[in-house]
């Protein structure tokens, strides 16, 4: 599981959005106000694939930068 920071330049997020949602590995996208424009949460079958996804989506002209943060333990 991992959280992604993300910042984009578009004046069009929603259209960033359903092209994230067209990722498997998707679990939720939040609009967040501070330094990321999104909060996305990814679940990759392995750390190779969360790679290419980060990869994929770093790739796209809207992304500015992307900021992982791999969960380790979660509490409740």
């Amino acid at each position: 599981m991992a959280r992604v920071g993300i910042v984009v330049r578009t004046p069009d997020v929603g259209a960033y959005v359903r092209r994230l949602a067209s990722l498997p590995e998707l679990q939720e996208v939040e609009t967040v106000a501070g330094e990321f424009d999104l909060l996305v949460k990814l679940a990759a079958a392995s750390a190779p694939r969360l790679d290419a996804v980060l990869d994929r989506v770093n790739g796209w002209r809207e992304t500015v930068c992307t900021t992982t943060f791999v969960v380790l333990t979660r509490y409740r």
